[in-house]
């Protein structure tokens, strides 16, 4: 029989980079102590580094005081030896997404923690179910996803229960993440979760279009934020680099097929990155040509709105996560502070039939590739009758 698992008061961290520095920071604010672990001690060195640079930033602005810094530092301790975990609640490898790397940390954390400890992975392209399933305790096994970043505006966790992991364990798990004043999402086992599967169609519906208005990346951002997307694809692909987005999308192919086609020529040109780097240029270009028709840009923005919401739904037709919590976590990674709604509160604002109707059109001007959800048209029809 498992033992009971401690109540979380102290966090060890696998993994240091920029990524990591905004989670572990929330959490040092909270109070809690964290060992920061990275077996690569020029990348523990400098995301250290960092992370002192930020605190001395804030203090010399006045946001903080230099009794809260020398507090919040002497929560943190870096080391590149994994026994320093030992006495950690609750440990969470951020390294990137290689199977077999998550798999021997897994193992070596198990053997060198006891049966109480928590052990949370951070996944992007990988499930809980491909460590779980080559490790000796997979009920104590759970996926994390930080929703919301730089740390001003981390607001969630996406809690990822594998096939096998114990409720005791999401439970803990949650709680924890409330103590941080992070509202939990618990989403059911699937191919990326929300905020990642929402990603991959933005990224991939943008990359997409014609070659003349993606040579225009921030046209397009211009004409998204308009239709009221606060996240800026282009930008965003520009920062993530091309690997990390082909990745993500060639991981959503895998389960989805074409529907998550990827461009053999990723917009990421010399020019392109010229233009977003002295963008000083007045240009939007507001029409394309499309089949022989001129269609406006405006209804391109939309069009893409439109197959994010329709991501949305879909997720909660295969019972991914519920309605409730699909808005919330759009609300705050798609749509940003301004708003109170979510993708789907504002699809039922706008009236589900309208969003069917916009999207068949969108449909077909990308050859059938983005396909209605099944439970969208049934929504579009419980609304009319």
């Amino acid at each position: 029989m498992t033992p009971p698992l401690s109540p979380v008061s102290k966090i060890g961290f696998v993994g240091a980079s920029r990524f990591t520095l905004p989670v572990v920071r929330w959490i040092l604010g909270k109070g809690y102590p964290v060992v920061w672990i990275d077996q690569n001690f020029s990348a523990l060195e400098e995301s250290l580094a960092l992370f002192q640079t930020q605190m001395a930033e804030e203090e010399r602005l006045g946001e903080r005081t230099h009794v809260l810094t020398s507090q919040l530092s002497s929560l943190l301790s870096g080391s590149t030896s994994l026994m320093d975990l030992v006495g950690c609640d609750l440990v969470i490898d951020g390294t990137r997404d290689h199977l077999e790397g998550k798999i021997d940390l897994a193992r070596s954390l198990e053997q060198l923690l006891g049966d109480r400890v928590l052990l949370g992975v951070f996944l992007e392209s990988l499930t809980v179910s491909h460590i779980a399933s080559r490790i000796t305790h997979p009920e104590r096994l759970i996926g994390l996803r930080p929703v919301g970043l730089p740390p001003r505006v981390l607001q969630s966790f996406e809690i990822i229960s594998g096939v096998e992991t114990a409720p005791e364990c999401v439970t803990r798990v949650s709680d924890f993440s409330r103590m941080l004043n992070l509202e939990p999402a618990i989403v059911r086992e699937g191919p990326g979760g929300i905020v990642n599967r929402l990603l991959a169609r933005l990224f991939s519906e943008a990359l997409l279009l014609p070659r003349q208005v993606r040579g225009e990346h921030d046209a397009l951002d211009r004409a998204l934020a308009q239709s009221g997307l606060a996240i800026h694809p282009f930008e965003m692909i520009r920062r993530l680099g091309e690997y990390e987005v082909s990745g993500m999308i060639t991981f959503f192919r895998r389960y989805y097929g074409l529907s998550f086609p990827l461009p053999e020529e990723l917009p990421l040109s010399s020019a392109m990155t010229s233009s977003f780097l002295h963008d000083d240029s007045d240009t939007f270009i507001r029409e394309v040509t499309h089949g022989g028709s001129t269609i406006a840009l405006s209804d391109w923005a939309d069009g893409v709105f439109l197959a994010v919401t329709n991501e949305a739904v879909q997720i909660v037709s295969e019972g991914v996560s519920d309605f409730d919590t699909v808005d919330r976590i759009t609300r705050i990674a798609f749509l940003g502070e301004n708003t109170t709604t979510g993708l789907l509160s504002k699809g039922a604002q706008r009236g589900w039939p309208l969003i069917l109707s916009g999207l068949w059109d969108y449909s077909n001007r990308t050859g059938g590739r983005v396909w209605p959800s099944p439970m969208l048209q049934l929504w579009a029809s419980s609304t009319r009758n």
